[in-house]
């Protein structure tokens, strides 16, 4: 056998087309050694199910099942993935002190089971990704290579007893693997060997050439997504200055390009309000871009987005700012009431938020100049307070310093939409909000206008 390498997890959860008239369900029993739970949940993208143990650690049910497809196991919080199709009569048995190398199928449906098992087998053999992403390129290439060979053994090893679609679902998610990996790699080998100056050969790219992104039938599998996904961040890379609105604005532009295929546009659309639009995006900057595409969105994906649009439109100039209460340097609770008369320059931070850090100098240099007209207060959502309080008082960073004690769970990140940090926002000395996502990001310019345009607003 080849040297073993990093070995992909080609598993993901997708539904795949259903497998014809015939049998509506599937029976599943076994028995578990050593149990330590007494329920089985087994859930796909649609549908979810409980299998309950007796007190021997068998079971035996029959479920309805009429697609087949990849089914995701929990066994007491331990995950495991399987393809079930209607009519398949499966008995399931492993000892809960070694999963991996216990786990057996047997009966109608064993054949796909045991091979997805037999490459986690593998998997738990094998390095890991950031062993393999630190090698130099041509080192790279080759163990990528290696792994989607060894696969591909694995699965054509048993050819004559997979069906047709099972096979080439799992050689798909080989192929985008292998393209995916070559996506990330020349920044993530850059972060991981410190090198920010890394850059590819010309010929890297050129194997990515007859890889399509235009497939919808393999939507859905996350080799293949992550894969589409990439191509697009990759494309967002070459204008490595926009800030986080301009970013959102151009992810769209991005996507256009590069993609003909109107599911895979589609599906790369709905990624982008996920990844942007609680990301310091404004009501006013998210709408339009929401309104244009939003007919391309499923339903159950829009209320979601419908909802944080909600929030964000609350956070206009000239809305209320939301109460907040948080705990100051000397563990007295400080409230928004009490600050009211002052025009506010809140930051929300955390001692391990690179971005902030990199932000300081900018903030103490528009501290030292604005801070007769603004008060300026950071909230840390730090785990630790004695952290936050040594950083603090090392780095002397002046003015209110408080601490959010209930963490991510504080509504005032509800209600201003902070799901990434830092945020700053620009409150008047009457409790309204003049500005929710002011960007101090980037130069000193930069950065003066953004706060010089907010406290023109200000009534002072």
């Amino acid at each position: 056998m080849k040297t073993r390498f990093i070995l992909l997890a080609i598993i993901s959860i997708g539904i795949l087309s259903s497998c014809g008239s015939g049998s509506k369900t599937l029976h599943l029993k076994g028995i578990i050694t050593n149990p330590d739970a007494e329920l089985i949940d087994l859930a796909t993208p649609d549908t979810s199910y409980t299998i309950k143990l007796d007190t021997l650690g068998a079971f035996d049910a029959t479920i309805g099942f009429s697609k087949a497809g990849y089914v995701s196991m929990n066994y007491g919080g331990r995950f495991n993935t399987m393809y079930l199709e209607p009519g398949n009569d499966l008995t399931i048995s492993f000892d809960t002190e070694n999963i991996v190398g216990t786990l057996k199928y047997e009966g109608e449906g064993s054949v796909p089971n045991n091979v997805l098992n037999l490459i986690r087998q593998e998997i738990s053999k094998l390095p890991t990704d950031d062993e393999i992403m630190t090698s130099t390129e041509a080192v790279f290439l080759s163990k990528i290579d290696s792994i989607s060979s060894l696969l591909t053994e694995l699965l054509t090893l048993n050819r004559s007893q997979l069906g047709s679609e099972f096979f080439d679902m799992e050689s798909a998610k080989i192929k985008y693997r292998n393209a995916e990996m070559m996506v990330r790699y020349p920044s993530y080998h850059a972060y991981l060997v410190e090198d920010f100056n890394f850059k590819v050969s010309e010929k890297y790219w050129d194997r990515l050439k007859s890889v399509s992104v235009n497939e919808s039938s393999y939507i859905g599998i996350f080799q293949f997504d992550n894969f589409v996904y990439g191509l697009v961040d990759l494309e967002l890379a070459k204008s490595p200055d926009l800030n986080i609105t301009e970013e959102f604005k151009q992810s769209f532009v991005a996507v256009d390009d590069i993609i003909m295929d109107a599911a895979v546009r589609n599906t790369c659309y709905t990624h982008n309000f996920y990844k942007y639009l609680s990301s310091g995006i404004s009501y006013e900057d998210a709408k339009p871009i929401y309104d244009k595409y939003s007919e391309a969105l499923a339903e159950s994906d829009k209320d979601q987005f419908d909802e944080v649009l909600t929030r964000l439109s609350k956070l206009q100039a000239g809305s209320p700012s939301p109460d907040f209460k948080f705990v100051s340097m000397y563990g007295d609770t400080v409230r928004s009431e009490v600050l009211k008369g002052k025009n506010l320059f809140l930051s929300v931070w955390s001692t391990t938020n690179i971005e902030f850090m990199n932000e300081i100098p900018q903030l103490l240099q528009l501290q030292k100049k604005y801070g007769d007209k603004v008060q300026f207060v950071y909230v840390s959502l730090d785990d630790s307070v004695e952290e936050w309080q040594l950083l603090v008082r090392e780095m002397n960073l002046p003015d209110i310093q408080l601490f959010a004690s209930e963490g991510w769970a504080e509504p005032i990140l509800y209600h201003y939409v902070i799901e990434k940090l830092p945020r700053h926002i620009m409150i008047d000395k009457d409790g309204n909000i003049i500005n929710a996502h002011i960007s101090v990001s980037g130069d000193q310019a930069n950065a003066e206008s953004e706060l010089q345009s907010a406290i023109s607003n200000l009534n002072l």
